[in-house]
């Protein structure tokens, strides 16, 4: 039977294996795990899949002392492997920066090596915004020889500030001022820094980027190129279909809907729609349609009416550097075809024809693959979407003459915004 050391050695391929898919794969992005779980984790797998082992090395299978140190030297192998890929191919270094009376905090993910390297601010999606959720893909870059920083949205985790008295604006400042922590960096060359937005990342990293002026790229994942109001309004519509409900009770949930957003705006007509949601309550279809439980104060509603009517386009047609646009096809958020036709349309009409369009056909929002049955997980990247980033910015960041990357770095001094600082 297997001794010992061929079990211990599998036992740290399995766990490093499972360590590195975590970390690099869409599970860290769906399920908050820290690292310290994922290897515990790991370990509980792979005691189990040692324990299934020996019972099958105890009967009719052995293995002869070649045989066990083949066995120990692959399993090494595989674990060395990961162990590189996932540790030893950057540094990680906690950093803070301001955006006025705000401190922001994240970790930089910087290749090893000699630089300097091309660097992305990675800029938060709707939800609670702390780093770990996009430290994936700093991870992933900066093991691919690009620089990356994730950070905590203000008023999350280490960062200060009051997430719900922050509009767009706001958040694009912070995305703004970690651009500017990066190309401050010595590791980064200050010409080839972009930005990264995922999903509610569209409208804020288009903002950083238009106001940065001298972003090197943007790219955009899950965007809408609407506002944030017909984007529900679109979600609410394609899941009651999913879900069968009839014509008429889908007109009338997006007509309360859109009662409800008239209401946000200018506060009239409250007497009569409360009494026509309380009318509609009792509808199979009343939480899908995300309809409130109350209309409660306007107070109540300051953050949503604040962003809701936020419309992309005139910012699209005012980028001009390059842009990659990518979509899922299965997006119950966004409808890939019509999205990529209205930002690519708003970006030409500015004169800008530097757009990359890529529709993933099964992914979903986030270009996340629930692969099986019954989305149980680990859900998994859409296929050549992280490999597609890599080559995509390398493509953009090709180097600058020294003498341009001299008047970028200038340009990067002069440019508004609070000076970021290390720590």
């Amino acid at each position: 039977p297997a001794t010992w050391a061929t079990r211990a050695a599998t036992a740290l391929a399995v766990a490093s294996l499972l360590a590195h898919f975590s970390t690099f794969t869409a599970l860290g992005v769906v399920v908050d795990l820290g690292r310290a779980g994922l290897l515990l984790g790991g370990a509980a797998v792979a005691a189990a899949l040692f324990a299934l082992g020996r019972s099958v090395l105890r009967g009719a299978t052995r293995l002869d002392r070649a045989e066990r140190i083949g066995v120990a030297i692959l399993a090494l192998t595989a674990a060395g492997l990961c162990v590189k890929q996932s540790y030893l191919t950057f540094r990680r270094e906690e950093v803070r920066f301001r955006d006025g009376s705000v401190e922001l905090a994240g970790s930089l993910y910087t290749p090893r090596g000699a630089g300097p390297f091309p660097g992305v601010v990675m800029v938060h999606g709707a939800g609670s915004g702390l780093r770990d959720e996009y430290a994936v893909y700093a991870r992933w870059f900066a093991s691919h020889g690009i620089a990356g920083l994730a950070y905590d949205k203000r008023g999350t985790g280490a960062s200060t500030g009051e997430r719900w008295k922050a509009d767009y604006e706001d958040l694009s400042r912070d995305a703004l001022a970690g651009m500017r922590l990066l190309q401050s960096s010595p590791a980064v060359d200050p010409a080839r820094v972009g930005v990264m937005g995922i999903s509610e990342g569209e409208w804020v990293g288009l903002l950083a980027a238009v106001e940065a002026r001298d972003a090197a790229f943007l790219i955009v994942v899950s965007p809408s190129g609407r506002s944030p109001a017909d984007q529900v309004l679109y979600e609410v519509e394609g899941n009651l279909r999913r879900q069968g409900v009839a014509e008429d009770a889908i007109r009338r949930a997006l007509d309360l809907n859109r009662r409800v957003f008239a209401f946000v705006r200018d506060g009239k007509g409250r007497e009569a729609l409360a009494a026509d949601l309380q009318a509609a309550r009792g509808q199979p279809w009343y939480g899908t349609a995300k309809l409130p439980d109350d209309l409660g104060q306007q107070s109540d509603w300051a953050w949503w009416r604040s962003v809701m009517d936020f419309d992309p386009l005139p910012y699209w047609s005012r980028l001009d550097c390059p842009a990659l646009i990518l979509s899922g096809g299965r997006d119950p958020k966004n409808p890939a075809a019509d999205t990529q036709a209205r930002i690519e349309g708003a970006l030409r009409s500015g004169g800008n024809t530097r757009v990359t369009g890529r529709v993933y056909p099964r992914a979903e929002h986030g270009l996340i693959v629930w692969w099986l049955p019954g989305r149980l997980p680990p859900p998994r990247f859409a296929s050549g979407y992280l490999e597609g980033l890599i080559t995509w910015v390398r493509q953009q960041t090709a180097p600058l003459r020294p003498a341009s990357r001299t008047r970028r770095r200038a340009a990067a001094a002069r440019s508004p915004g609070s000076r970021p600082t290390s720590a």
